[in-house]
């Protein structure tokens, strides 16, 4: 008896077609932005941890005399937030996969949970803009700096990506409590009918 291959099919409803358009804006706005850095701002390649050139930089926000955010345009040839650096085949073919399963599990209506959707939606918006960097160029363009934290420099599908797993997360561990507190509620209901139904049969052998 030969078994059958069952094949994923696409499916998708208005909810995963939401899904799709927010990971085409997230992906807009991440290149946009890198565009914008690319044209007006020059690029630091900075090779060690010192102040970089105020000519290169520029203030974003500042909150009276303490600057929080500035623009400073690099290259990252890693991944997010600077880690794996030279490692851009490998990325490029883990993020490449990892982004089309994602995509396959959108369409075919495999992600249920509303928030696990967002999540997931967030995670692939960020990974395909910074994936079109490293196919393009071969490295990522990054430029948002916290001035008030030793941080690395990212860019905004670092921050679409970062929200996403965090958000996932979120909704992992709120499943969990759910799964947990209904199984809760079915062991004390079963718990409840258990000493009625002793309470029931001891008035019985009381009562004969």
């Amino acid at each position: 008896m030969k078994a059958k291959l069952k094949f994923i099919r696409p499916n998708p409803t208005w909810r995963e077609w939401l899904s799709l358009a927010i990971i085409s804006l997230l992906i807009a706005i991440d290149q946009f932005t890198k565009w914008l850095v690319v044209r007006n701002i020059p690029c630091f390649m900075r090779e060690s941890c010192n102040r970089m050139p105020t000519d290169v930089e520029t203030p974003l926000f500042k909150l009276g005399e303490l600057e929080l955010i500035r623009i400073t345009h690099i290259h990252n040839d890693g991944a997010a937030f600077g880690i794996l650096s030279g490692w851009q085949a490998f990325l490029i073919t883990i993020t490449s996969v990892f982004l089309v399963g994602a995509i396959i599990a959108i369409l075919a209506r495999i992600i249920k949970d509303k928030l696990l959707l967002a999540a997931v939606t967030l995670i692939v918006g960020g990974g395909i803009g910074n994936l079109i960097d490293r196919v393009s160029m071969g490295y990522v363009i990054d430029f948002i700096e916290l001035r008030f934290t030793t941080f690395a420099i990212f860019n905004f599908a670092d921050v679409f990506a970062v929200a996403g797993a965090i958000l996932m997360c979120y909704a992992v561990i709120a499943e969990e409590i759910r799964i947990y507190r209904a199984k809760r509620a079915c062991e004390v209901s079963d718990e409840v009918d258990d000493f009625v139904n002793s309470e029931s049969e001891e008035k019985s052998e009381n009562a004969s």
